[in-house]
């Protein structure tokens, strides 16, 4: 009863943080990784860590975010708990993104599109908002703009508020200087484009 516990509080705080509630999400990670130490249950405490780790990104405290990053990193070496390595990647891949740090974006990314690509366009958008985010803080903002609009075809990326602080704000902030023709261009022929061509088209030119 007190693992299951355990899980549900990671839910819940997750569900929270996509919900833009970052203070329960909070309050609920915190609760669950406390938990999970508790019981010794390893897993749990990673995914409870990996969590935090992403509303750290959510708040912009990034350096809090590569505390959480450095621990996650750590405990799956020790541990080797397969089903969280690419929840690892994703908070470098996101933490990346936010900081503008490209070649760790770039790394992360690459990993995560791989892993993912097969598996369709709910499974790779969160990819390509990530992206958006990094080619926009490199000055392609034209670009971003146009990635994200295809990245928000998907549902889970178009509502989450996890996804519009950290990634859509910062494309829009950065989009706010092209000519609102330039602008509106680029978010239709993201919104009529089809996306797995871009994507393989996109891990070729990163690779």
């Amino acid at each position: 009863m007190q693992r299951e516990l355990a899980r549900t509080l990671v839910l819940l705080g997750r569900n929270h943080l996509h919900l833009g509630q970052p203070a329960e999400a909070r309050q609920e990670l915190e609760r669950a990784l406390a938990l999970s130490e508790e019981l010794t249950y390893e897993e749990n405490a990673i995914a409870a860590s990996i969590r935090l780790g992403y509303l750290s990104v959510y708040e912009d405290k990034l350096a809090e975010a590569e505390r959480w990053l450095g621990r996650c990193r750590s405990a799956y070496a020790q541990r080797g708990i397969a089903e969280y390595l690419y929840m690892v990647w994703m908070l470098q891949q996101d933490l990346a993104a936010a900081g503008g740090d490209w070649d760790r974006f770039r790394e992360a990314w690459l990993w995560l599109t791989r892993q993912f690509i097969d598996r369709g366009a709910y499974a790779i958008a969160p990819h390509l908002a990530a992206l958006a985010c990094a080619l926009a803080q490199r000055g392609q903002v034209e670009r971003a703009v146009e990635l994200y609009a295809l990245a928000k075809r998907r549902p889970w990326v178009a509502n989450s508020a996890y996804y519009q602080q950290v990634h859509e704000r910062r494309v829009r902030e950065l989009a706010s200087s092209l000519p609102e023709a330039v602008r509106r261009a680029a978010e239709e022929r993201g919104r009529a484009r089809d996306w797995e061509p871009v994507v393989r088209e996109l891990v070729a030119e990163l690779a």
